[in-house]
Formats: structure tokens, C-alpha cells, sequence
């Protein structure tokens, strides 16, 4: 592991520099971008994985996310209910329009849910008298590390903490207008990145192929809707 005051030492010592040469501001904000890059390599990294409790306060319809959900991450939303605690189905917003805010059946408890923007849709919209819990599956965004100071440890595996300081180093090399350093660098970072990624991201088993579910409006039955459950294919 590396504390950000570590990397910034690393990039000094390669470039044999100092404070007064080469500023934190200047080296945070290559970090920065460094992060940004090696993040963007994934989607779903493991450790942005999180579980979140989520409220349905009591006469809404609508649950509001927590702030550092990724709301594209969301795999999963459990009701807590219990008495009848279940799994919702994600659905596309536009197709939970079409489905229910005609329908003519009676409320029920919510059975599925969208998400639009930072709000989760709950589908039928049903309303409690009381406070309900959910629980919230997927992942998270990334933390301003860099924030938290000389002591603060960057917000991803800690293989690949030193990847971050040679993006670093290969920038302050290009200000020194040495390109072929810059490069050596450049690709070091590459490398780096590349080989955590492929250890992090690897599967610990075989996992089933989730095929469906399908919806199906039935024919000449107003707001009327079939589901088909999810099946795992060996």
C-alpha cells in the first residue's frame, strides 16, 4: 500500500526533484488524471463493490439513492419486508410506464423498480403507512482521495497504488521535454495496470448465463402483465 505522500516522493526521487521544482499541486493533479485512466480501464471493479440499506419513506413511491451510488452499477434491490421479503426485478423505466401507469389493478407491493437519474421508481407505485427497508446491491463511485491529504490512501486495489506514481513520473518527464523517458514510463504504467486488472477481474468460479426474464402483456387484458423468471443455463 501507498499513501499519497508516498507517491509523491516517488516521483520526486525518479525525477530527482524536489518541493520547490515540482509542486504537490502539480503531482496531485497527474495522479488525478492517472487514477481517472486506471479506473476507466473497468466497469465493475470488485472493490467498489457495496451494500447499501435504503428507506421508502412513509406516503412515497420513490426511494432517493445514496449519494455515492453508481446508479448504471445497481445489480439488485431486496424488500425487507418481513413477512414477505423478495427480490425486485430491474425493469427499463419506459417499459414500467407502459405496464403500469395504465394498469386499472389495485396496488400491490412493488414487484419491480427503474432507476431514472438518482431516484429509484417502484412498480406498482405503492405507498405504506410505514418507514420500509430495502436492501441495495451493485457498486459505488470512486472517492476524492486525493482530498483526504498527505495521509490518504488511493480509493482502489492496492496493487496497483505504484502504477499511479509512473503515469506521474512519465508526465513530469514530457515537462522536462524527455520524451523517451515519458514513454518508458508511460508503458511502465501501462504494464502495471494491466497485470492488476488481469489478477483483480479474475472469476473466482464458473458463473450460470442469466437468460430473460420476458415480459408479456396479455392480450385484451387491460394493465394485465405475465412475468417469466429468470433461468440460469448451465
Amino acid at each position: 500500500m501507498a499513501t499519497l505522500s508516498d507517491l509523491r516522493s516517488k516521483v520526486r526521487s525518479q525525477t530527482e526533484t524536489d518541493s520547490s521544482t515540482l509542486t504537490d499541486t502539480e503531482i496531485d493533479g497527474w495522479l488525478q488524471e492517472a487514477y481517472n485512466r486506471t479506473i476507466a480501464a473497468e466497469n465493475d471493479w470488485p472493490f467498489f463493490e457495496k451494500t447499501w440499506t435504503v428507506t421508502q419513506t412513509t406516503g412515497d413511491v420513490t426511494i432517493t439513492m445514496p449519494t455515492d451510488v453508481k446508479a448504471n452499477g445497481v445489480v439488485s434491490l431486496v424488500d425487507l419486508d418481513e413477512t414477505s421479503p423478495r427480490r425486485l426485478l430491474q425493469v427499463p423505466y419506459e417499459q414500467a410506464e407502459i405496464i403500469f401507469l395504465d394498469s386499472s389493478a389495485p396496488p400491490l407491493s412493488p414487484v419491480q423498480y427503474s432507476i431514472w437519474g438518482d431516484v429509484i421508481y417502484l412498480w406498482p407505485a405503492t405507498s405504506f403507512a410505514a418507514d420500509r427497508s430495502y436492501r441495495l446491491r451493485g457498486w459505488r463511485q470512486p472517492t476524492d482521495w486525493i482530498a483526504g491529504g498527505a495521509s490518504a490512501e488511493p480509493d482502489c486495489d492496492s496493487r496497483m497504488h505504484l502504477a499511479l506514481a509512473n503515469y506521474a513520473i512519465a508526465l513530469a518527464y514530457i515537462q522536462q521535454e524527455d520524451p523517451e523517458l515519458e514513454q518508458v514510463y508511460m508503458m511502465r504504467w501501462q504494464k502495471d495496470v494491466e497485470m492488476a486488472r488481469q489478477v483483480i477481474m479474475e472469476v473466482a468460479q464458473h458463473r450460470p448465463l442469466t437468460m430473460g426474464p420476458r415480459y408479456i402483456t396479455p392480450i385484451g387484458t387491460p394493465g394485465g402483465y405475465w412475468v417469466t423468471p429468470e433461468v440460469n443455463a448451465p
